[in-house]
C-alpha cells in the first residue's frame, strides 16, 4: 500500500516531440554528408561533380527546414526538454556548417 502511495505522486515522463526527432535525424544526415563531401572534395582536389554539388545543396535546404521545423517545438511543455532542445541545436549546427562553406566559396571565388 504504501508503495502505491510513494508511485502516485511521480511525474509521468513526457512523450519524445516527433519533429525534433526528425530534425535530428536530419541534422546529423545533413552533417554526416557535410563531413563526407569535404573528404570526397579533398580527395579530388576540388573538383568535385555536378551530383556531389547537387547533393550538398539540398542537404542544405533539408537542415533549414528541418531547423525551422524544430524550432516550432521550442515551446512546447507537453514533449521532453532534451528533445526539443537538441532538435534545434543538431540541425543548428549543420544549417552553419553549410552556411559557412558557401560564404567561403562565394568570398574565394
Amino acid at each position: 500500500m504504501a508503495r502505491n502511495r510513494r508511485n502516485s505522486f511521480k511525474e509521468k515522463k513526457k512523450p519524445y516531440a516527433t519533429e525534433s526527432l526528425i530534425g535530428i535525424g536530419v541534422g546529423a544526415f545533413s552533417m554526416i554528408l557535410f563531413v563526407g563531401f569535404m573528404f570526397c572534395a579533398a580527395m579530388t582536389g576540388g573538383n568535385v561533380g555536378k551530383l556531389v554539388s547537387a547533393m550538398s545543396v539540398i542537404c542544405f535546404v533539408a537542415a533549414i527546414v528541418a531547423l525551422v521545423k524544430a524550432y516550432k517545438m521550442k515551446d512546447n511543455e507537453n514533449f521532453n526538454k532534451v528533445f526539443r532542445v537538441s532538435g534545434i541545436v543538431v540541425p543548428a549546427v549543420a544549417v552553419a556548417c553549410w552556411s559557412i562553406l558557401y560564404i567561403i566559396g562565394i568570398v574565394v571565388a
